[in-house]
């Protein structure tokens, strides 16, 4: 249904619409009020992609990309819990 610009006081479907405001209604009741200059020309809706498009089609949990964790470089005897590793060897020397 398109919506509309208020342009006077308005009440419809029980609800009530102050000028600013926006309406969507049917385009038959909706022109008429126009034309009564209680309502502006209706806002053009977005152009939809066309079903099938990517932006439409949901993704897998597959298709999305995870980050894989940073590897340690090879020949690094590092221990993370002590904070020792490659400097004993060093030290050893």
């Amino acid at each position: 249904m398109p919506k509309y610009p208020v342009k006077q006081r308005l009440r419809h479907n029980g609800e009530k619409y102050l000028p600013g405001g926006t309406v969507e209604m049917g385009a038959k009741e909706g022109s008429r009020l126009v034309a009564m200059g209680v309502l502006d020309k209706p806002i053009p809706e977005p152009k939809k992609e066309p079903k099938g498009s990517p932006k439409d089609t949901p993704k897998s949990k597959g298709d999305e990309k995870t980050k894989e964790p940073e590897k340690e470089p090879k020949g690094s005897t590092e221990d993370p819990a002590k904070g020792e590793g490659d400097k004993k060897e060093a030290d050893k020397k």
